[in-house]
């Protein structure tokens, strides 16, 4: 069994189908990097990427939350909200339930990492107690 092998030709959109020369292509790249990094420099503000079925823009939603300053129990207008919305608030809202929830979360990490560095490598360290395994090797 053969397997033959084409050579595939290269085309150009230049209708007399001749390359075009390397100073013409790398002239139109220089312009095409150097619009790009004037884009770059010019720092306009990302393109919005729509979502399906989402019509309400970001602005508007932070907008429709309410206000909750430091040191208050109750955010802004929490007397003439209605129920479902004093809901929101006290789970999802600025310091809401999950708020709370994921600072105990890290708190408790940091609890538990520094229990395990006191336990693992002060306490021997300091001669409190003696761990079973040390920090040695197997023997050889």
């Amino acid at each position: 069994m053969r397997v033959s092998s084409r050579r595939l030709a290269p085309c150009y959109a230049a209708d007399n189908g001749q390359e075009p020369s390397p100073s013409s292509s790398a002239a139109d790249e220089e312009a095409r990097i150097e619009a790009l990094e004037a884009r770059l420099r010019k720092g306009g503000k990302p393109r919005q990427i729509p979502i399906r079925n989402m019509t309400p823009k970001q602005e508007q939603v932070d907008a429709t939350r309410a206000e909750w300053k430091e040191g208050k129990l109750f955010p802004e207008g929490w007397e003439q909200m209605p129920l479902p919305d004093k809901v929101a608030e006290l789970y999802l809202g600025q310091r809401g339930m999950l708020f709370w929830a994921n600072k105990a979360a890290w708190a408790s990490v940091w609890v538990v990492g520094g229990a395990w560095v006191l336990f693992r490598f002060i306490g021997p360290a300091l001669g409190l107690y003696k761990l079973q395994g040390d920090l040695l090797g197997p023997p050889v």
